[in-house]
Order: structure tokens, then C-alpha cells, then sequence
């Protein structure tokens, strides 16, 4: 195994665990690499009612609730990431309804307009859809807020700088300072730098599609703390993941699509990796 360029040594399997493995890769102890769950689920905060667009999903139904954790996942093209966009107003559906706190939402809605009703989102994409990546650290996660970094007709630059330390430190940003650029950073801190944005905006709902690809297992371990500690404050989370590991150790619900359908659904105590493969492949469950 290697570690910063540098052998660091050699084991045979059977005598690592993915927390020992973990532990070696980044040169510490970061606890239990997946949160216990302790979830308390609070009102319904979204729900999705047969959401259509022809040749890219059919059908959608599901829940989300304060202070739970839901994912949408299945095999690549399985339409996830469209069904999220047609949530946000980015696309829009052919039929079908999206209620935020039991009010149903406009099939004209905008991502601005759904993030005024507390829905913040991060982009698959990170690079090209979540970072302005020139853009001092401290502008972009001002982004969501500036009518509160107004100071008369301008934008405080002090009020910036307070909202984006408290963010570097919250999530433990590794950046010289709040003017470095995100295209300065790793992977891992510009993720960071995206959820700090969502947490500018004090969501209530969040949105997180692959919110651990391209990250270092060590900020993987810090996300997914994150996340813990979110629902703790009766967040609710839906996440898309290809992973398979986080989708089975975070969610309490799990939705399994194939091509634009839904075709499982599973709780966290009765799903195994078998039943969401087959659900992913639209086979027979045994």
C-alpha cells in the first residue's frame, strides 16, 4: 500500500477490515466508517407523485421525510439523475405531480423557486454545474445567499467572509484561506465546498446525486457524517448513488430503478445486495 507517494506496507486480506483498510489509507483513525443510524422521522417533506417524461422515466412515485435518508439508485442510464432534474424545473415532465411540505408545486417551478421552498441540490457534476471554479471559494458559497450579504444596494464582502469561515471550518475545508479557488482544491474540498453552499441556504430538503464520486476516503467518512448529523436536525436527504456500500449503510429507504421505472423498493432492515441487483436488472426477486 502506498500513502502521499510513500510504501506505508503489506497485508494479506484476511487480516484488514474496511475500517482497517481505511485507517491505513489515510494515516489516522476516523471512526466507524459508516455511521450508526438512529434516524427519527419526522413530517413528509417531498413527494413525488407519477412523474412522467417520455423516454427518460415513468411512473416515479415516492416519499421523503424530515430526518430520513432515501436513495434512488440502479444501473448507469437508469434515469436517476433525470427524474432529480425534472424536480428542480431544470427539465420539465409531461405529467405527473411534485409536493414540497404537503403544497403541490408548479409545473412551471425553477430551480430558484424550489430552492425558496427549501430544496437545495448537489450536482453529479461538480465541476461543471456545482463550482464556479475561478470564483474565490468565499463568492461561491455566498451564491445561495447574496440577498443576505446585501448591505443597501451591495454585497458586504464582510458578511461573505463570515458565512464562508464558518463553512471552512464546519466542514473542515483544506484551503489556505476563503479566497483560494476551488479549482485550487482536491476533490474531496470542492465537494465540501458544494454541500457548504446547500448549507448556506439552510435547506430543509437536500439533494445529493453521487455525492462521493472523485473523494478520498477520508472526506468520504466526513460526508457521510455530515449527513448523519443533517437528518439529526430533521433534514431530509435523497441521495443518488451508484455505490453500493453507502446506499445499503445510509438509507433508511432505498428505491431501485431500471430503465426509468422503479422496480423495487426496500427498507434498511430487509435489503442485501443481492435483492437491489436483481431489482436493478428488473429480475424476479427469490
Amino acid at each position: 500500500m502506498f500513502r502521499d507517494a510513500r510504501y506505508i506496507g503489506t497485508w494479506d486480506l484476511e487480516e484488514l477490515d474496511e475500517n482497517t483498510l481505511v485507517r491505513y489509507m489515510v494515516g489516522h483513525e476516523i471512526g466507524d466508517y459508516y455511521p450508526k443510524r438512529e434516524p427519527v422521522i419526522g413530517k413528509e417533506v417531498l413527494r413525488v407523485e407519477n412523474l412522467t417524461k417520455r423516454g427518460s422515466f415513468s411512473d416515479i412515485s415516492f416519499t421523503l421525510h424530515a430526518g430520513e435518508i432515501v436513495s434512488l439508485t440502479g444501473l448507469m442510464g437508469a434515469g436517476r439523475t433525470e427524474i432529480v432534474e425534472a424536480i428542480f424545473g431544470m427539465t420539465r415532465a409531461d405529467s405527473g405531480s411534485v409536493y414540497v411540505k404537503e403544497e403541490k408545486v408548479s409545473v412551471r417551478r425553477s430551480p430558484r423557486s424550489m430552492m425558496d421552498k427549501g430544496l437545495g441540490w448537489l450536482p453529479e457534476d461538480r465541476l461543471t454545474q456545482g463550482l464556479h471554479l475561478k470564483w474565490s471559494m468565499k463568492h461561491n458559497l455566498s451564491l445561495p445567499i447574496l440577498d443576505k450579504c446585501k448591505k443597501l444596494l451591495f454585497i458586504s464582502g464582510a458578511k461573505e467572509y463570515e458565512n464562508a469561515a464558518r463553512m471552512k471550518q464546519l466542514l473542515s475545508i483544506k484551503a489556505g484561506s476563503v479566497e483560494t479557488p476551488p479549482i485550487a482544491l482536491s476533490g474531496g474540498n470542492q465537494q465540501k465546498v458544494v454541500i457548504g453552499k446547500i448549507l448556506s441556504a439552510n435547506c430543509s430538503i437536500v439533494v445529493l446525486d453521487e455525492p462521493t464520486m472523485g473523494v478520498d476516503v477520508a472526506s468520504k467518512a466526513q460526508i457521510y457524517r455530515l449527513m448523519n448529523e443533517l437528518t439529526k436536525q430533521g433534514i431530509g436527504i435523497l441521495m443518488i448513488s451508484s455505490e453500493m456500500p453507502e446506499v445499503m449503510n445510509l438509507s433508511d429507504r432505498i428505491y431501485v430503478l431500471c430503465e426509468g421505472r422503479i422496480t423495487g423498493e426496500f427498507s434498511a432492515q430487509d435489503v442485501t445486495q443481492e435483492r437491489i441487483m436483481n431489482a436493478a436488472m428488473n429480475r424476479k426477486q427469490a
